[in-house]
């Protein structure tokens, strides 16, 4: 990050680059910043970024360590678990949700990432149990639903 360009510059300039399809200088600039301060905001956006461009490991990574420097928001855990399901820890990513269920027992993103995580391991019964709590938290939840049926 340039010093006078300040973190929301960043993140503004980040998100025009990967929605011009220039992903890649995105995930350049992000990482230069990320290295310079470690800014949540940027970690969190390079994760995002990293996992869009099938980096799973290293977006987990980013997650994880805005996880660590927020460990009472609810958007690092959620796709750091995710990441995880996707390389297959379903327990570590299980017990992230759990943790941040105790915390929240109602957020329908943690809810839905742990019926997904459920259905990774074709736990359905599991995620059925999740996706009926989703709809009495948030009857208006995009997909649980869908996922019901």
């Amino acid at each position: 990050m340039a010093s006078n360009q300040t973190v929301d510059d960043l993140l503004g300039e980040c998100q025009r680059l990967a929605e011009a399809g220039r992903l890649s200088e995105a995930i350049t600039k992000l990482t230069r910043a990320a290295e310079a301060d470690g800014h949540p905001a940027v970690l969190f956006m390079l994760g995002n970024y990293e996992k869009a461009a099938g980096r799973t490991e290293n977006a987990a990574k980013r997650f994880r360590a805005v996880l660590h420097l927020m460990p009472e928001a609810p958007e690092p855990r959620v796709n750091l678990a995710n990441s995880l399901t996707e390389l297959g820890a379903y327990d570590e990513a299980e017990k992230l949700l759990r943790e941040g269920l105790q915390r929240q027992p109602d957020s329908p993103d943690l809810l839905f990432s742990l019926a997904v995580t459920a259905g990774f391991r074709e736990d359905w019964e599991q995620a059925e149990v999740m996706y009926r709590r989703i709809l009495d938290a948030a009857p208006d939840y995009p997909n649980a639903v869908a996922n019901l049926a």
